[in-house]
């Protein structure tokens, strides 16, 4: 019965052509995503794709270990050492040749902005106006740039939870190990649009599952066989199940694949604050455990909102009705994200769509206090989500098992 389910959703030429369409977003991201890292040679010259991918890679590589006072001195030096050969030419050409000894050095001039600007602030000049002492101030200022910022933030956040939030701040202690990374941060960016895309996709493949014999005026005789509210049943939610496991794994898999095979796996065990995007952070995880935590969170959140759709068709015998459901749930949210209120902000923090984007829900600042303790927004979320899916299966049973044929 289940593998029968699973043909009538792939015999539909729709079905097909959104699989196509699913192949053709993570082909054309995986392109996009070469093509934004900019290498510059020797001469001056701009090159982008996969051979420039793998030169920065290798003038990243030169700088990897602890970062280190020493190393942070070192690295600061050089940067001068260009910024003085630049305004000595004045001429764009010359520059962007000084530009190419140092072009290693990105990420250190991007994490400068982070631990010399403001927590909302971004300067991508910051290390230019560095001296080489400044460097002991590098660690310490995660936590005074919290502070003040804390400070300016009155009523929103409670005693206990600024103390929360200065303590995992001053609990990281250097130096962190850096390493060239630009695999996992180039997937990570990528990533929310290519679960938000499954998501979608998957949403419409399961949509007609329940509705299918009600479209096809056999509903009277389906519910009058034999297995058709017991067995039959279950058989709908198994093909539901496994039409989202296989197909969510096989997307993520050969997307991450290419990302990873091309750009490299290297920097898995270094700390997310190595990055420009994690800096801020004030979860403590490695690259490694934040591709893991995307996965799962991409899945719990394919898992949810596939039956969710599939309760929604189930109710109201409509596949159209319901495949808006994922559209409404992923994009409403959109809508509240630059609101000042901190109350909307908490909420729209635990919406579905932070399931498929829980890299960017890594520099949300939003608390929850459960009981007696206080609870990051990720934990939150996975929790909430687990618990409506154990709810929303059996509700899905039986809504569809006790249904009346008119």
């Amino acid at each position: 019965m289940t593998r029968y389910e699973i043909k009538k959703i792939f015999s539909k030429t729709s079905s097909k052509i959104a699989v196509l369409i699913l192949l053709g977003v993570v082909l054309f991201n995986c392109f996009s995503a070469m093509n934004q890292i900019r290498w510059v040679d020797d001469q001056g010259e701009t090159h982008t794709g996969i051979l420039a991918a793998q030169k920065v890679k290798a003038e990243k590589e030169k700088w990897a270990g602890p970062l280190t006072v020493e190393r942070l001195r070192e690295m600061i030096k050089e940067v001068r050492k260009a910024n003085l050969s630049q305004a000595a030419s004045g001429n764009a050409k010359e520059e962007d040749m000084a530009y190419s000894k140092v072009q290693g050095l990105e990420d250190i001039r991007m994490l400068a902005s982070g631990a010399y600007g403001g927590i909302r602030e971004f300067n991508y000049f910051a290390i230019d106006s560095l001296s080489p002492d400044d460097a002991k101030d590098f660690y310490p200022n995660r936590a005074k740039v919290i502070k003040e910022w804390l400070d300016q933030e009155s009523g929103r956040f409670s005693e206990e939870e600024k103390a929360f939030l200065l303590q995992k701040y001053e609990e990281p202690e250097g130096p962190w190990d850096y390493q060239y990374a630009d695999g996992w941060h180039q997937l990570f960016d990528c990533s929310p649009i290519i679960i938000i895309v499954t998501i979608l996709i998957l949403g419409f493949l399961v949509s007609g599952i329940f509705p299918g014999e009600s479209r096809l005026k056999a509903d009277s005789i389906y519910f009058s066989s034999y297995h058709g509210r017991g067995k039959a049943t279950l058989a709908k939610i198994k093909a539901g199940f496994l039409v989202v496991t296989i197909c969510y794994w096989a997307v993520m898999l050969v997307f991450s694949g290419i990302m990873l095979g091309i750009l490299g796996a290297g920097g898995a065990d270094c700390v997310i604050q190595t990055g420009i995007d994690g800096w801020k952070s004030y979860y403590h995880m490695t690259y490694g455990q934040e591709f893991l935590m995307i996965l799962l969170g991409g899945y719990l959140g394919s898992l949810f909102l596939s039956f969710f759709t599939m309760l929604i068709s189930a109710r109201v015998d409509s596949s159209v009705i319901a495949v808006t459901v994922p559209f409404v749930l992923i994009f409403i949210p959109s809508f509240f994200k630059d609101s000042a209120s901190p109350l909307v902000e908490q909420v729209m923090g635990i919406m579905p769509n932070q399931l498929a984007q829980l890299n960017l829900a890594l520099t949300d600042f939003n608390l929850y206090p459960i009981g007696n303790r206080i609870m990051e927004e990720i934990p939150v979320v996975f929790g909430l989500y687990l618990l409506l899916l154990m709810l929303v299966l059996p509700l899905l049973y039986f809504i569809y098992r006790k249904k009346a044929v008119l």
